[in-house]
């Protein structure tokens, strides 16, 4: 798969029309507090993350610096991000019930890079979003409750999620 990718990578560069073509990466740390009316969290069950950019464009003025031309790109955009999880109300010695809950939340971010390219580009150049997505991610629930009496020992609850969401963003700037 990784010498598709790079193949993919390589026809975008090559394009007549592109001028540069990057990837950026951007890690978020989230952590959610689950508050009443919210239950701690027994499990995760899953997330889901979807990216959307708001805004790609050429940041700054463009200049030429030995045989190369130099400027900024600045990448808006967020993650919308659903967790939906097992919570624990009901136990006897041996089971659990409870319910399955959704938290989602929306998380803002920016990129701002250093774009060096050996054609001539300006602030007007258009930057187009090839991809943005989340290529990683990394949960630990923190926080851990107390076990109540009548609960199973392995019934434990935790009020706090940390998520590091690793975004992947391909971009390539043309002229406009």
């Amino acid at each position: 798969m990784d010498s598709n990718k790079n193949s993919i990578e390589s026809k975008i560069s090559q394009a007549s029309d592109t001028i540069y073509y990057g990837e950026y990466e951007k890690l978020i740390v989230n952590i959610l507090t689950m508050k009443k009316p919210n239950y701690p969290i027994l499990a995760i069950d899953n997330t889901s993350n979807i990216v959307t950019i708001t805004d790609a464009k050429i940041d700054s003025p463009v200049r030429q610096v030995s045989e190369n031309w130099k400027g900024s790109i600045l990448l808006d955009g967020y993650v919308d991000n659903t967790i939906t999880y097992r919570t624990a109300s009901n136990t006897s010695s041996s089971t659990i019930s409870g319910n399955i809950n959704f938290l989602s939340t929306r998380i803002y971010f920016q990129i701002k890079s250093t774009v060096i390219s050996s054609s001539k580009f300006s602030k007007k150049s258009k930057v187009e979003v090839i991809s943005a997505y989340v290529e990683n991610e990394k949960r630990d629930l923190l926080d851990k409750n107390p076990i109540p009496e009548n609960y199973p020992t392995w019934a434990i609850t935790y009020n706090k999620l940390s998520q590091k969401i690793l975004v992947k963003i391909q971009v390539k700037v043309i002229d406009s």
